[in-house]
C-alpha cells in the first residue's frame, strides 16, 4: 500500500469508528483492501466524490496503472476529505510517512494537548501571582 493509499483507509477507518451514520453506509470497506471488488471502490469513490476508476488507479486496483499525475479537483477533493489544508502540507506528511517519520494523528493530539495544559498552567500561575499581590 503506498502512502496516499495508507492515509484515504486510516482515515475511512477512523470516520467508520466515530461516526455513526457514515458506519452504517459504508460499514463494507472495514474489510481488508486486498479483499475489494468493483463495490468497495465504488463506495470509496463515492466518499471521496470521485471517479470509481480514478479511486482504483490509486488503489493499483489489477488492469490499472497509478497515475502520474492527478487534476487539481481530484487533488482538491482528497485534500478536503484528509482534512489538510493545501496539497503540499498533504505532500509533505506522504513524504514522511514514506520515510517512517510522520507522527500519527493520536501522538499529534497528543502533542496539542500536552502543550493546550501548559499554557493553562503557565496563565493559571499568573493569575494567582497576581491575586497575591
Amino acid at each position: 500500500m503506498n502512502g496516499i493509499q495508507d492515509f484515504i483507509i486510516r482515515k475511512v477507518r477512523k470516520d467508520l469508528n466515530c461516526k455513526p451514520n457514515f458506519k452504517i453506509r459504508y460499514s463494507i470497506l472495514e474489510i481488508d483492501e486486498e479483499k475489494w471488488m468493483n463495490r468497495h471502490y465504488t463506495d470509496l469513490a463515492s466518499i471521496l466524490d470521485i471517479s470509481t476508476s480514478m479511486v482504483k488507479r490509486l488503489f493499483k486496483y489489477p488492469g490499472h496503472v497509478r497515475p502520474k499525475s492527478l487534476t487539481a479537483k481530484t487533488m482538491q477533493k482528497i485534500v478536503i476529505f484528509l482534512e489538510y489544508d493545501t496539497w503540499e502540507e498533504l505532500e509533505r506528511d506522504l513524504i514522511l510517512h514514506a520515510a517512517g517519520t510522520v507522527e500519527d494523528d493520536e501522538a499529534r493530539r497528543l502533542k496539542g494537548f500536552k502543550q493546550d495544559m501548559l499554557e493553562m498552567k503557565k496563565h493559571l500561575k499568573r493569575m494567582e501571582e497576581k491575586l497575591q499581590i
